[in-house]
């Protein structure tokens, strides 16, 4: 995340956007859409409004297992830190919005997982399903409303057969073709959502007191 870049003050945070189309990028077809992205904020549209009673019993629930491991806890509050820092999260005591809580807030559990290149991946599940009272509620996920067009899901299924017809299409013995790998591990990050919608992706950090009162607990945004 650079630190020398100077901030956009329009979207929520103070944070910039790390993508913005330039040079050849500018003549692909999306070049316009991923530039309004960078500047307004990539829109999101997670359903209704939650109820207080289901924020709280999300709140409640807490964090994954996963990021209740010593280990995983501890890089889970320095990667969280290292986002406030650097202006991609906000961390807010429950106690202090309750009594007027953002309107779009919402809740999804977050997961440590053991990863290969660094101790550990930081994932929100947004397919979680808070329950109150005995009774399933519906995730972000499922209640997100789907804006991607459904044959660009098509075409992603599709890339590793395009590109091996393309290697035979163009196989030329006398002139190998050059491969290299794209770490796009923080990709998620490269894109801001507003102030607003930044609400509908929010973690509960863990803590080590099992009787911590609810206005006590800690939440962060986990997309922004």
């Amino acid at each position: 995340m650079p630190q020398e870049r100077e901030l956009h003050q329009t979207i929520g945070k103070n944070r910039p956007s790390l993508v913005h189309p330039r040079e050849r990028a500018l003549l692909h077809r999306a070049a316009k859409l991923i530039d309004a992205y960078s500047k307004d904020g990539c829109p999101t549209d997670c359903g209704a409004d939650w109820m207080r009673e289901k924020i709280e019993a999300a709140i409640r629930r807490g964090p994954h297992p996963s990021a209740k491991n010593p280990d995983a806890q501890e890089a889970l509050f320095t990667e969280t830190d290292d986002k406030v820092e650097n202006g991609y999260a906000k961390v807010v005591r429950y106690g202090d919005i309750k009594h007027k809580l953002p309107k779009k807030l919402k809740i999804s559990p977050v997961a440590m997982i053991p990863h290969k290149s660094r101790s550990f991946r930081t994932i929100l599940d947004l397919s979680f399903r808070p329950q109150h009272l005995g009774k399933l509620m519906e995730s972000v996920n499922s209640a997100s409303v789907k804006q991607a067009p459904a044959e660009s899901m098509i075409q992603l299924g599709q890339c590793v057969q395009r590109l091996i017809a393309l290697l035979a299409d163009n196989y030329d013995p006398d002139q190998p073709f050059l491969f290299f790998k794209l770490n796009i591990k923080d990709g998620f990050w490269r894109m801001a959502v507003n102030d607003n919608n930044a609400w509908d992706f929010c973690y509960v950090l863990p803590s080590d007191n099992p009787n911590i009162d609810i206005d006590d607990i800690k939440i962060a945004n986990g997309m922004v």
